[in-house]
């Protein structure tokens, strides 16, 4: 399963199959009439006496009637009914480059299949010994490696990680290695905060150089 674990790859599978669904962020269950029947029946002003605002009011939410925020929480639910996870689309993304470096270490390591090895076989000796796939393979899992952090940062998989261990067998993630905002603000001084934007570039390129070797 190159990469990932049984259940991991389990979830590769069933994301991947719906994955034009994520990008669409579309449901089929939600039926805005009868949830407006149920629950948007009055109208409230949120103005005042002199300049009333009408509007349709949610008793579900206590807020304005709003069709996107509350279409938006019903995919959130089945989502994670059906896929157990609010963000199926940044978990794939995850799975599928965890999965991709697998069968890049696969390939290093003569693992992948009678294909891969024969691009080994075939391929170009270097000066000083090694093969030209090699180097071209090592190469791409460097960037492989250097791409996760991130992605896992984005996916469920980051929370999932550190407190469920039956998820993954790696070191807990330090709250520190998630990536911060950066406050300009309170810098007056141009060259001060040009100096404060590099150290925190540099900071966060690190945290995530470090964060790549623990995943490793």
């Amino acid at each position: 399963m190159y990469g990932l674990t049984k259940k991991e790859y389990e979830q590769y599978v069933l994301l991947k199959k719906n994955a034009s669904r994520f990008q669409q962020r579309s449901t089929t269950t939600f039926n805005e009439p009868a949830y407006r029947k149920k629950w948007v029946t009055t109208k409230k002003n949120i103005g005042t006496k002199e300049k009333p605002n009408l509007v349709w009011w949610d008793r579900k939410t206590n807020s304005p009637y709003d069709l996107d925020k509350v279409s938006s929480a019903h995919i959130d639910r089945e989502y994670k009914s059906k896929y157990n996870t609010k963000t199926p689309l940044a978990d794939l993304e995850y799975l599928q480059a965890k999965f991709n470096k697998g069968r890049t270490e696969a390939a290093i390591e003569g693992n992948l299949g009678p294909l891969s090895n024969l691009r080994s076989d075939l391929s170009i000796p270097l000066e000083g010994g090694g093969l030209e796939v090699d180097v071209s393979r090592k190469e791409k899992l460097t960037k492989q490696k250097a791409a996760l952090p991130e992605l896992l940062e984005k996916s469920s998989y980051w929370n999932r990680q550190n407190d469920d261990p039956s998820i993954n067998k790696k070191p807990k993630v330090p709250n520190l290695f998630k990536s911060k905002q950066l406050d300009l603000t309170q810098i007056k001084d141009p060259e001060n905060k040009k100096i404060a934007k590099e150290l925190h570039d540099e900071t966060e390129k690190q945290k995530k150089i470090i964060l790549g070797n623990i995943l490793q």
